[in-house]
């Protein structure tokens, strides 16, 4: 099978991400990196219009963790539930994470911005466990 094969049902693709800031004092990113995020998604892939989307975005805040997924690469990160904290910071600094039905979860508050998300990245923890190979959160 080749990337974007119609018989394929994911699709992956890496960026390259410049850090800015880390919330995590457990991470070994730190601002400065350029590091891999891998992203897993559903085939075929219009990768100019992923390319120009991510790219409009003023920038991104992401939720990493490693991956099975990327396995074959220790360097690639993933973003926790398989891509749903993936972030757009928009206008004003605002994030949202446009994959998260934020009222029903509740994991990441309403009116989120930047400066919030440095300072309390939710309103409670998230807990992730591996099953079947997989990491799930828990709610």
């Amino acid at each position: 099978m080749t990337f974007n094969s119609k018989s394929s049902m994911v699709s992956t693709i890496h960026l390259h991400v410049l850090v800015e800031s880390v919330q995590s004092r457990a991470s070994t990113i730190v601002p400065g990196e350029e590091i891999t995020v891998g992203l897993a998604l559903n085939a075929p892939v219009d990768i100019k219009a992923a390319v120009l989307e991510l790219k409009a975005a003023p920038g991104v805040a992401m939720y990493l963790v490693r991956s099975p997924v990327f396995d074959y690469d220790v360097k690639i990160w993933s973003v926790l539930d398989d891509g749903n904290f993936l972030g757009e910071v928009g206008d004003g600094a605002t994030v949202r994470f446009p994959v998260l039905d934020v009222a029903q979860q509740g994991l990441v508050p309403k009116d989120l911005s930047v400066d919030d998300l440095l300072r309390e990245p939710t309103k409670r923890q998230i807990v992730v466990k591996i099953v079947d190979g997989d990491q799930v959160r828990v709610p």
